[in-house]
């Protein structure tokens, strides 16, 4: 159970990346905030989906501007 809702968290951050991601280049606007990635690894992905493109690999560690 607890793996469970660590994948989902971690699920729900990666979207947050992506959605963050792509605003971004609307908005240019400084970083409210940072996040650390805590799963072993994330997918960072092109959109929305488990089908879209792999951009890149997130490490647990990495620190992002949000």
């Amino acid at each position: 159970m607890k793996k469970r809702i660590k994948m989902l968290i971690s699920i729900g951050i990666a979207a947050s990346l992506i959605i963050i991601s792509s605003q971004s280049k609307v908005h240019a606007s400084t970083p409210i905030g940072t996040v650390q990635v805590k799963a072993h690894s994330l997918y960072l992905r092109a959109g929305n989906s488990f089908n879209a493109k792999v951009v890149r690999t997130l490490h647990k560690g990495e620190h992002y501007n949000v």
